[in-house]
């Protein structure tokens, strides 16, 4: 079975290359340069939609109501960003994984924070 994958622009509201709420680190502070360390994998290189992903999100949502599956491998702000825009988005996506979180307690990012939801945490 194969699939598709596509790259989206950031959204210009709210300049989401940034956090919603705070300063941005980037992953790499967290990370390390190559995103598991500082091993550095030759990437395959996409070229970004014209549209932004928080769109792509809420058209896919209508496409595939209620049998999307989303992989969030990142920060959460563009899933936010549809969500506003798109309150319907918690009716219509049938799995959500989500990269995040810590175990026992230990983040990588504060002493209990994960990267990834440290990023944009409800305050």
């Amino acid at each position: 079975m194969g699939f598709r994958v596509s790259k989206y622009r950031y959204s210009s509201i709210s300049n989401s290359k940034r956090p919603l709420v705070k300063s941005f680190k980037t992953v790499e502070d967290v990370h390390g340069k190559g995103g598991v360390g500082n091993e550095i994998v030759k990437p395959i290189r996409l070229k970004a939609q014209s549209k932004h992903a928080f769109d792509a999100i809420t058209e896919l949502c209508e496409t595939y109501f209620k049998v999307l599956e989303f992989l969030a491998i990142s920060p959460l702000t563009n899933l936010a960003l549809a969500y506003l825009k798109y309150p319907r988005l918690t009716e219509c996506i049938h799995h959500l994984y989500i990269m995040g979180g810590t175990i026992y307690g230990r983040g990588n990012i504060t002493p209990i924070a994960e990267y990834n939801f440290w990023v944009d945490q409800m305050q």
